[in-house]
C-alpha cells in the first residue's frame, strides 16, 4: 500500500521536478542553420568559442577539418555554375560536382558554411561521407 501511494506521489510530482533537469538542445535559429547537420552547427559553435582546436575536439562527430579550419562537406543542391562559383568565392575548394545527383563535395572554411547554406539552391549540408572498408 505504501509503495502504491509513493508511486502515485512520484507520478504526480516527478514531471514537475524533472522539467528543468535536462536542458533543451538549441534549435536552429536561421533558415541556413536548418539546412545544416547538427554536427556542423556544433563544430561551428565550438570554433567560434575556442578556435580550431576546440572545433576538432568532438571525436564522435568524425569531422574532417584541415589546418586552415576548412571542413569537408557534402552539399545537396541544384548544382549550377553560379552555385559552384559562389562556393569557391568563400575560399572553398570544390572537389567534385555531380549535377545528376544534386551533389557537391567541397572543403569550406567553417566561418563560411552558413553563407553557403543561405543560397536558395542548397537543400542541405552535412559532413562528407567517409569510405569504409571491411579490413
Amino acid at each position: 500500500m505504501a509503495l502504491l501511494l509513493l508511486s502515485m506521489l512520484l507520478g504526480v510530482f516527478l514531471p514537475f521536478a524533472s522539467a528543468g533537469a535536462h536542458p533543451q538542445k538549441r534549435q536552429p535559429e536561421t533558415a541556413a542553420a536548418k539546412k545544416m547537420d547538427s554536427r556542423l552547427l556544433s563544430a561551428i559553435e565550438r570554433y567560434r568559442e575556442g578556435g580550431l582546436t576546440a572545433a576538432r575536439q568532438d571525436r564522435r562527430a568524425a569531422l574532417d577539418i584541415d589546418d586552415q579550419a576548412r571542413i569537408l562537406v557534402d552539399i545537396r543542391a541544384e548544382v549550377t555554375p553560379a552555385l559552384v562559383a559562389a562556393i569557391e568565392a568563400t575560399g572553398a575548394t570544390v572537389l567534385g560536382q555531380f549535377p545528376k545527383y544534386e551533389s557537391v563535395r567541397a572543403r569550406i572554411p567553417m566561418a563560411k558554411l552558413e553563407t553557403v547554406a543561405e543560397r536558395s539552391e542548397v537543400k542541405s549540408i552535412r559532413p562528407a561521407d567517409r569510405a569504409i572498408n571491411s579490413r
